[in-house]
């Protein structure tokens, strides 16, 4: 019977994480708009074994929790400016080109800059996700699974005999 209902639970943690990543693109799509895609397809979820039991594991590229929480000014945006080959990136998805007189390293060194300086606001996606899944979904999920794990051990493991 336990394996029966660890099985069950594992699956409806798999079925929890599914719904999460699934909230946290769609969510991602409605903040962000227009974008490369390369996040929400990085969105990804595990349910994974620790000693405590079965847990889900949400991963997705580094830049997405930023993203999610906005980023304050900061004093200087690091020795080799590892922000600005992806800005490049993104102004080449976007379309941005340069005006005349200018490269498009300069101009990615601006925006980068204007960053360092100003920060950006955040786009939340990922804590709307958890409380959609959390107060919608979950209740059903694990009803869902308690139900077929006492149906389970009913017709399995309870046996009847009559005299």
């Amino acid at each position: 019977m336990a394996n029966n209902f660890k099985t069950i639970f594992t699956g409806a943690l798999q079925q929890v994480g599914n719904q999460l990543v699934n909230a946290m693109r769609a969510n991602l799509n409605r903040v962000v708009g227009r974008s490369s895609g390369n996040l929400s397809k990085s969105i990804q979820s595990v349910v994974r074994e620790t000693p405590k039991g079965p847990e889900v594991v949400i991963t997705m590229l580094p830049y997405g929790p930023i993203l999610d929480s906005g980023r304050g000014k900061s004093t200087k945006g690091g020795p080799e400016q590892t922000w600005r080959k992806k800005i490049e990136g993104w102004m080449s998805y976007k379309g941005i080109t340069p005006k005349q007189g200018m490269t498009t390293e300069q101009v990615a060194f601006l925006i980068t800059r204007k960053i360092n300086r100003k920060g950006y606001s955040p786009k939340p996606f990922i804590q709307p996700a958890f409380n959609q899944v959390i107060n919608k979904d979950l209740p059903g999920i694990f009803n869902e699974a308690l139900d077929q794990a006492a149906k389970n051990t009913l017709v399995n493991d309870v046996k009847i005999t009559l005299k």
